[in-house]
């Protein structure tokens, strides 16, 4: 399995900040450090969390409060409330 990477559009916002850049280079040599020492584990988490905490800042987690926010409001059809839409795609088994 290959990993493709637009390394260029990735790291556009670095451009400005040196110090950020930074930070995100030494991330990757820890995660080369790990995977040496055969820590996988340890990486999956890291990657894991990472993903956690850049979720906010995604175009999904925005949409995902608009219709958080439907929901509430009363303006959303029953279909298409968060835990059958939630329930249908866990059991579907159609998450990869």
């Amino acid at each position: 399995m290959g990993i493709s990477v637009d390394w260029e559009v990735v790291l556009e916002p670095y451009e400005k900040d040196s110090q950020c850049a930074h930070n995100l280079a030494m991330l990757f040599y820890d995660l080369i450090q790990a995977n040496r020492a055969g820590k996988h584990r340890l990486i999956t988490r890291t990657l894991y969390e990472g993903i956690k905490e850049i979720y906010p800042f995604t175009k999904e987690c925005r949409e995902g409060f608009k219709l958080y926010y439907l929901f509430l409001s009363g303006e959303l059809a029953p279909e298409y409330e968060p835990d059958r839409v939630y329930e249908r795609v866990f059991e579907s088994k159609e998450v990869v």
